[in-house]
């Protein structure tokens, strides 16, 4: 059958049809729409507001922390302590991590019976000389009056007098001339009034002294000044005695002498 122009319009208008059927809009996927492509607010990441520390804290991450204190964070951000030990001043110490005869300064395990800077307790500092057995080197000087024979008795931080024969110091001819300790000035209080002549008394303990002796067996030494008689160290410091000294004043002669020694030993 011979085809009309009208049906031979007809078909191409039905494939015209069909092609715009199947036909993708340019920017769309199949299946999909527009909105698709925007993701829900919900599904948005929101950041966390910002985090502002004040001193002495320091920002380590999302946290304010003392870095002087922080077992995690010592001296900075992310420095951990061991097991064990503790953050002191920015620096990791544990005496449990010091050995036995060791003292734990900071982050360092020091000798204190020999550290200068840590003689005997951390930061405790030897202003002159050497640390020794866990004591500065110092001295004390003593000057006095003396008649007869007097005893000069040192413990700790205090001083005394125990006197025997004769007038007892400062007290000769009716005087009354205080004991010079270091740079301070003591006047004894005696048992008796007046002179205590040949009493085998003591006086009241001294103020403290500004050199105090250390609890240790030790060898004190004595440089003499002044005096005309004797002077002796008769017994030194040990665990025996309570860690006491005793300085022998011998003053044999008419009247009364001024007598003055320099004490040199390991003091507190």
């Amino acid at each position: 059958m011979a085809c009309t122009p009208l049906s031979i319009f007809g078909t191409l208008l039905l494939l015209a049809s069909a092609a715009c059927a199947t036909a993708t809009i340019p920017g769309e996927e199949l299946g999909g729409s527009n909105s698709a492509q925007t993701k829900p607010d919900s599904e948005e990441k929101v950041e966390p507001p910002g985090v502002t520390c004040t001193s002495p804290q320091t920002k380590c991450g999302g946290s304010c922390v003392d870095v002087k204190t922080s077992a995690q964070n010592c001296g900075a951000c992310g420095s951990v302590c061991m097991a064990g030990s503790t953050c002191q001043n920015g620096f990791c110490s544990s005496e449990a991590s010091c050995a036995a005869d060791k003292l734990a300064c900071g982050a360092k395990c020091i000798d204190p019976l020999t550290d200068n800077e840590n003689c005997g307790a951390c930061d405790r500092k030897c202003s002159t000389g050497v640390c020794t057995k866990g004591g500065c080197p110092g001295e004390l000087r003593v000057r006095a009056l003396i008649d007869g024979h007097s005893q000069l008795v040192l413990t700790g931080a205090k001083a005394r007098w125990h006197h025997t024969s004769a007038a007892a110091p400062g007290l000769w001819d009716g005087r009354n001339d205080p004991t010079l300790l270091g740079t301070a000035t003591w006047t004894p209080v005696w048992p008796q009034p007046n002179e205590n002549y040949d009493c085998n008394c003591d006086s009241q303990p001294s103020p403290d002294v500004s050199a105090p002796l250390k609890e240790i067996e030790q060898v004190v030494e004595m440089v003499k000044v002044e005096g005309r008689g004797g002077v002796s160290i008769t017994q030194q410091p040990t665990a025996a005695n309570g860690y006491t000294l005793k300085v022998d004043f011998d003053d044999s002669k008419n009247g009364a002498g001024w007598y003055e020694v320099t004490l040199k030993y390991i003091t507190k």
